[in-house]
């Protein structure tokens, strides 16, 4: 099939398939470590307000 290539055209075309690849791996990790820090933030938050409320609830007392 690729016999007609130059070896430099063979890798241009692994490289035009990879790139494209690579870069969706490389956006979907960042993502996914973006929602595991809003996930974590948002429970340490929630944790933070939990305990305002107990310590309001306990300085009215």
């Amino acid at each position: 099939m690729f016999s007609h290539l130059d070896s430099w055209e063979v890798g241009l075309i692994v490289l035009l398939i990879a790139v494209p690849i690579a870069l969706f791996g490389a956006i979907e990790m960042v993502g996914r470590i973006n929602r595991e820090k809003a996930r974590k933030l948002a429970q340490r938050n929630k944790v933070a307000e939990l305990e305002a409320r107990r310590n309001a609830r306990d300085g009215r007392r």
